[in-house]
């Protein structure tokens, strides 16, 4: 019996170690500026990032998107310009946001607001801006993780 549990034991500590692991070697793929951001993405959700994130993307009014090919290689496209304006609350929140797209399969969550006049969602069509980074993203991190993680069922 005492060998079981031992067996057992070892088991689950390799397991959860080696998901550890893979946290902290994040696919070469992901270019080093999201990886950091994606590393929390995976210790959030519990989910193990593989497509690609880089930067790309050419189109002004856009921050970042979740690009979807007809035979399901998925990518995300940041655009740099955009990028180097942006806080590290709002550089995670588009991260998390394309990530939702493109790992987790959410689509927008469209002009909805918390009483407090954040939005409701990570996955509002529009970055928060600066202001609403610093006073809901960052206030209000574990409700909006929560909010996507009961959107996906994890």
């Amino acid at each position: 019996m005492k060998m079981l549990l031992s067996v057992f034991a070892c088991l689950l500590l390799t397991s959860c170690s080696s998901f550890r692991n893979e946290l902290n070697n994040t696919d070469e793929r992901i270019e080093k500026e999201f990886r950091p951001h994606v590393i929390e993405f995976q210790r959030e959700f519990r989910h193990l990032v593989r497509l690609p994130i880089r930067f790309g993307l050419n189109e002004p009014s856009l921050a970042g998107v979740c690009l979807v090919m007809e035979d399901g290689f998925r990518e995300i496209l940041i655009s740099k310009e955009v990028w180097k304006g942006l806080s590290p609350d709002q550089k995670e929140e588009l991260v998390f946001h394309e990530l939702g797209h493109c790992e987790l399969n959410l689509g927008h969550i469209d002009g909805q607001y918390m009483n407090t006049g954040c939005p409701l969602s990570l996955m509002a069509p529009r970055l928060f801006s600066k202001h609403q980074a610093l006073a809901c993203y960052n206030r209000y991190k574990e409700y909006y993780v929560g909010q996507i993680k009961v959107g996906t069922g994890k």
